[in-house]
């Protein structure tokens, strides 16, 4: 886990809130981590959830233990912050159902910092953005759903999107072949700059309200921007 030695690193101390978007072992890792090493106030999680993931139940007991306020959001919550607003786009009653659930009633949130905007869509799919295509999804910055997956990441849902920036969190040479090539295309297609975590490292977006910048650890030889800091 590389996200409790960067918050560290960072001089973070407490934390007001985090999100677990959907209870995947690969979301809920670092999280636990997070809540063992840092005074967390306020933890907000989905409506879907399987109670037989022992990983699930222990951050449950984490956050029970570490007495933060646990909230579950669903559409049409909204969370009102000093300089900015947080609105949830997903999931919705009734939940998605299938073989991939917890993905596809993954949390999306979109967050209005000022004139910025920026979208965070956990692991939903094609079902999952479906519901989304009648929303304002429109954003600056787009975290890319389900690590560059080829089930996400439509054509369709780009063009309501229209992102600046797209992030990919993918571990490198993963088992799964993410980020799918076909995505990768659709994203070059819709000219935003790409960042990826298995070619830039930690990304870190900082934003004023009227600009942002992204900032990376490292710069690829290969597959990457003409930058590794790009300002807006």
């Amino acid at each position: 886990m590389i996200i409790v030695p960067f918050l560290k690193k960072e001089g973070v101390r407490e934390i007001t809130g985090i999100f677990l978007t959907h209870p995947d072992k690969d979301h809920l890792g670092g999280l636990s981590e997070v809540l063992r090493e840092f005074k967390v106030k306020m933890v907000f999680d989905g409506l879907d959830f399987d109670e037989t993931n022992n990983s699930y139940k222990e951050f449950l007991y984490l956050v029970n233990k570490r007495k933060s306020a646990y909230y579950r959001l669903q559409k049409g919550d909204r969370l009102m912050l000093d300089q900015g607003i947080i609105d949830i786009l997903h999931p919705s009653l009734p939940l998605l159902s299938g073989e991939n659930h917890l993905n596809e009633n993954s949390l999306v949130i979109k967050i209005l910092w000022g004139k910025i905007s920026f979208l965070m869509t956990g692991d939903v799919e094609k079902k999952g953005e479906e519901r989304l295509l009648s929303l304002n999804i429109d954003s600056d910055v787009l975290k890319v759903s389900h690590h560059g997956s080829q089930g996400a990441t439509s054509e369709e849902f780009l063009k309501k999107v229209t992102p600046l920036i797209s992030i990919i969190s993918v571990g490198k040479n993963n088992p799964y072949g993410h980020p799918s090539q076909d995505v990768l295309k659709r994203l070059h297609s819709s000219y935003n700059y790409i960042y990826r975590t298995d070619l830039y490292g930690a990304i870190t977006v900082l934003c004023d309200g009227e600009k942002y910048k992204v900032i990376t650890i490292k710069k690829p030889k290969t597959g990457g921007n003409d930058n590794e800091t790009q300002t807006n």
